[in-house]
């Protein structure tokens, strides 16, 4: 309580006062105390790639122009791949982006390898002609929460910046919350359900449901936020469906519910794609990079490489090769 003040309330309802007055967790309570923070992505991307540029230097190209050698085009939204007919295997040579004439290969380059990294985004594969496993994803809810805070809090709130995972019997979520733009945000995500080969609507009652769950863990955690937003203390409360519609129509919750990617207890789709069966030989697929996309990223990026790539040592060479199959976007079940 006295690292972090914000879980005050969470401690109090799990630990009691125990005979020499120390407050003592209960039976079925355990706290992990995990420093690190989490990313706030609008925020951190744009200095790392400020980084990335200036890192990496500059260059000059044929008519003396001075260039930055790392480079991203945003606004580019792939909707097709284009093919070179003349190969005997799938071989891409030219990507469509939305609303724009397809993008070739430069003839100076001799070749160019294509990765694709959908991430949570189950289906992109398959949307660009790409076979994808059903049962890479998951249906999955999301609530998120933009709290207004009274002009005489602004002061209070100002530094808050909160990141947790609650694990109950069945439910892992996480969220993460920050003072933003002088509202208090919060995202929570988790609690899976069914796979990928039904597609999930946020009218169904599994999410509706779930969404319910979520808003209770944070009730349960930060009830002086929920309080701010329904209007009335609901510390110690347990929240009906008729709150959860309150704070939609108050334009304070957004629910969503859609096909994320199988963390944990599936497996990630990394090395080479395929095109009905037939392995592309310019591309592969880096499609999970784990918890709050870092943690495995590096891992997950030299298994996908090495589907181009045989220089590794026995037995790196044989546990990659083992990854391979097990993430192949050519896989089928059993």
């Amino acid at each position: 309580m006295l690292r972090d003040p914000f879980l005050t309330s969470f401690c109090v309802n799990n630990s009691v006062v125990d005979e020499c007055g120390e407050r003592q967790w209960k039976g079925d309570a355990v706290a992990l105390w995990r420093p690190g923070g989490c990313i706030d992505t609008q925020t951190f991307l744009p200095k790392f790639y400020a980084y990335l540029k200036d890192v990496m230097g500059k260059y000059t190209n044929e008519a003396g122009e001075s260039k930055d050698c790392f480079q991203i085009r945003f606004d580019r939204n792939v909707v097709e791949v284009g093919y070179n007919s003349a190969s005997e295997n799938p071989e891409i040579n030219s990507l469509r982006f939305f609303g724009r004439e397809p993008k070739f290969q430069k003839p100076k380059y001799e070749h160019s390898d294509y990765v694709f990294c959908p991430g949570g985004d189950v289906g992109t594969l398959s949307k660009l002609g790409f076979n994808e496993p059903a049962y890479a994803g998951f249906a999955g809810a999301s609530l998120m929460l933009n709290i207004s805070i009274p002009s005489e809090l602004l002061e209070k709130y100002k530094k808050f910046n909160h990141c947790m995972e609650v694990h109950q019997e069945g439910v892992v979520l996480a969220w993460q919350a920050r003072f933003r733009d002088n509202k208090i945000f919060i995202g929570v995500a988790g609690t899976k359900a069914f796979y990928s080969d039904q597609k999930p609507h946020k009218d169904q009652e599994f999410p509706k449901n779930r969404n319910l769950l979520q808003l209770n863990i944070i009730n349960d955690v930060l009830p002086e936020f929920i309080s701010l937003a329904l209007g009335r203390d609901t510390k110690g409360q347990r929240l009906t469906v008729r709150d959860l519609t309150h704070l939609e129509k108050l334009g304070i919750a957004e629910r969503w519910v859609g096909t994320r990617a199988v963390a944990y207890d599936g497996f990630p789709t990394l090395g080479a794609v395929y095109k009905e069966d037939r392995k592309v030989v310019n591309a592969r697929a880096t499609s999970h990079l784990g918890s709050g996309g870092v943690s495995f990223s590096p891992a997950a990026a030299v298994a996908s490489q090495g589907a181009f790539k045989n220089n590794q040592v026995e037995p790196q060479k044989q546990l990659i090769q083992e990854l391979l199959e097990l993430g192949s976007s050519n896989r089928r079940p059993g």
